[in-house]
């Protein structure tokens, strides 16, 4: 039976839900927030060079939470995107008083900049719960909103390393996504979120009588943000619950670490995002092979295999002409694909096949069978070739090989992961 601590994270999380999707205030003129109190102790007083080695470990960590974890499983596949150009911004804040003001400062300063989309204030070092943390996240936003301005200009999401989750569904088990390394305020303009949801919201719609039968025989697809919950939460269940939140817990204790180390006077160690954060889940890939050779050779296209000898729902890695092709056979069907993840070249000979879909084991990509294009990551796609199964063997063409191989930059040499 679910308890009242899970309802209560449940709750919260649709309220955080309807707070992202919200873009329009409300009629009427509100009253203007209190300032809120900081729920924590200012940081004692940290010389120059000591906040310039802590600001390196808070990025560092920061970037292994966004990069490696959200953006190498597409969690939030909105995100590499934005950040390359240069849509986001990362402020490392060391709280010095208990004057919550320099919030509001930087709230203004940053909505001054309307090309920032998501502004990150990140806070190392302090002590906080992460009700108490939340909390102050939506009263600081509500207070700096009504005191801008242009009036409301942000959503607000509380990013710390301990907000509970439960998995009941999509919707409860955001936070868990949402453990960043350390307690983080992170505003998104609400121009930038009606944009993104723009036709593909929750929101009533309101059609003349006269227009209703045509506006009903209009395809609708389902809200962004439903499908985004949706995705990430079949990711979630392919990496492993027990894998991400480790993931994200070796993220925050290295943090903590290089902190103790800078507080002791030492330089903060040197480290890749990817070298350390890279895979969520390495006890789910299963074991890659070298590519297979074609079983036959003629001047126009080349047999990979006898159908009968290709497993059932189980890829295989084969190379023609230097480019690596992936085959799945199904029920009804024989599949060919070119066999590199376009994310980060990880050997699809791994992937696992779920009902209609190719899925990377390294970062979660999935594919669809039918045409190679993913349904969790916009744009998300591996080229899929046209396949003839004559004389009991799986025939491609060459040329279509060739053309593929130069269109993704030719077969990958080696597994960059």
């Amino acid at each position: 039976m679910p308890s009242p601590h899970d309802d209560a994270i449940l709750l919260e999380a649709y309220l955080e839900l309807e707070a992202h999707l919200e873009t329009k205030r409300a009629p009427g003129r509100r009253p203007v927030p209190p300032i809120p109190a900081l729920p924590f102790e200012p940081l004692p007083e940290l010389d120059a060079e000591t906040r310039r080695r802590a600001r390196v470990v808070a990025l560092r960590a920061n970037e292994q939470y966004v990069q490696a974890f959200l953006e190498e499983h597409s969690i939030c596949p909105f995100s590499r995107g934005g950040r390359l150009q240069g849509q986001t911004a990362c402020v490392v804040h060391f709280v010095a008083s208990g004057d919550a003001q320099p919030f509001l400062d930087m709230m203004a300063e940053a909505a001054a900049q309307p090309g920032k989309a998501v502004v990150q204030v990140v806070l190392p070092m302090v002590s906080v719960g992460a009700e108490a943390f939340r909390t102050f996240c939506h009263e600081i936003t509500a207070a700096g909103n009504a005191r801008l301005p242009g009036g409301e200009t942000y959503a607000v999401a509380p990013l710390h390393p301990e907000l509970p989750y439960v998995t009941r569904n999509a919707y409860s088990i955001i936070p868990l996504f949402r453990r960043a390394p350390d307690p983080t305020i992170q505003w998104v303009r609400l121009d930038a979120l009606e944009a993104l949801y723009a036709g593909r919201s929750q929101k009533d719609k309101y059609v003349h009588p006269s227009e209703i039968a045509a506006f009903l025989k209009k395809p609708h697809r389902k809200p962004l943000f439903d499908t985004i919950a949706e995705t990430n939460l079949a990711m979630a269940n392919r990496l492993g619950f027990e894998n991400i939140e480790r993931t994200l817990r070796d993220i925050r204790q290295r943090a903590q670490e290089g902190y103790r180390t800078v507080l002791l006077g030492g330089e903060p160690p040197t480290a890749s995002a990817h070298e350390d954060a890279g895979g969520a889940a390495p006890d789910k890939v299963r074991a890659h092979r070298s590519p297979a050779a074609p079983v036959r050779e003629e001047e126009t296209r080349a047999a990979l295999a006898l159908v009968r000898d290709l497993p059932l729902l189980t890829p295989v890695l084969y190379r023609v002409d230097g480019i690596d092709l992936v085959v799945v056979r199904t029920k009804h069907d024989v599949h060919v694909l070119h066999g590199r993840c376009p994310h980060r070249a990880a050997p699809l000979d791994t992937a696992l096949v779920e009902g209609e879909h190719l899925v990377c084991s390294y970062h979660g990509w999935d594919f669809r069978l039918a045409d190679g294009c993913s349904d969790g990551v916009p744009g998300g796609r591996v080229p899929r070739l046209t396949a003839q199964v004559e004389g009991g063997h799986v025939w491609v063409d060459r040329e279509q090989v060739r053309r593929i191989g130069a269109d993704v930059g030719d077969a990958f040499s080696d597994v960059v992961l």
